[in-house]
């Protein structure tokens, strides 16, 4: 009679335990981010200035209103973008359509005491249309010579976001 009560209780927690295991293992497969999914978009862009060494903000698609700009803490000169040759440089600070240029080097912003006001960004813009042409690489890690080389090659597998318009 023992035997007969504890197979049968043995399979029933066995069978517990592996769904258990199998649910929980399910779980963690889908809450992990695929690799391509955790890097950051690739950006390789060309300006219409010297502007390499200077603080980009985000404006509205009219380009009239400051939308987006950093905390003075959050500037480093090592968030300048990586010259590339032939005026394209590998961006690390989020450049889009909407970027304009201003004024402030990254050494003189990331001085800065306090966050600027937007109409404070506002007066300190030189460039509202200072990006020329952006290359959108993939969701992977460049290397910068794996960017040089993606120049000279005439951009593989990169789509243009914004090309130079010739009129």
């Amino acid at each position: 009679m023992k035997y007969s009560l504890i197979l049968p209780l043995a399979a029933i927690l066995s069978a517990c335990s592996s769904v258990a295991t199998s649910t929980s293992q399910a779980t963690s497969l889908s809450m992990t981010p695929s690799v391509s999914k955790a890097l950051p978009e690739q950006i390789i862009y060309r300006m219409n200035g010297d502007y390499a060494n200077l603080v980009p903000v985000t404006m509205d698609n009219n380009m009239e209103e400051v939308i987006s700009y950093p905390d003075p803490v959050d500037i480093k000169s090592s968030q300048a973008p990586i010259a590339l040759g032939d005026g394209w440089f590998l961006d690390r600070r989020g450049i889009s359509m909407n970027t304009a240029f201003t004024d402030y080097t990254y050494e003189a912003y990331s001085a800065l005491s306090k966050v600027p006001t937007k109409d404070e960004i506002k007066a300190h813009i030189i460039d509202r249309h200072g990006i020329k042409e952006i290359k959108r690489c993939g969701r992977r890690r460049l290397t910068v010579e794996q960017a040089k080389q993606l120049v000279k090659d005439g951009f593989p597998g990169c789509n243009n976001v914004m090309a130079e318009i010739n009129l």
